[in-house]
């Protein structure tokens, strides 16, 4: 299964593929994926645990933006590898 999101809504924004994996837990569905294996998703239904996955990933990436925008706000630079 192949889930698609919109990562924003700006200029620069794009859909990605996540690849959700999901493994039954007792009465529990638990979704991960690995492009980004610090997100993770729980639900009574497999629909539900790939939902709450995009939430995580979502939160993720925004947590990640919002990182970057202090950064850049104290000057501090990431570069680009060569």
């Amino acid at each position: 299964m192949q889930t698609k999101y919109l990562s924003g809504n700006g200029p620069l924004s794009f859909d990605i593929g996540i690849t959700p994996e999901i493994h039954k837990d007792g009465d529990w569905y638990v979704a991960f994926c690995p492009e980004v294996p610090e997100a993770n998703g729980q639900g009574r239904t497999p629909e539900e645990s790939v939902k709450s996955l995009k939430e995580g990933v979502l939160s993720i990436m925004q947590d990640r933006r919002e990182d970057a925008a202090t950064r850049t706000q104290r000057g501090i630079c990431v570069s680009e590898p060569a």
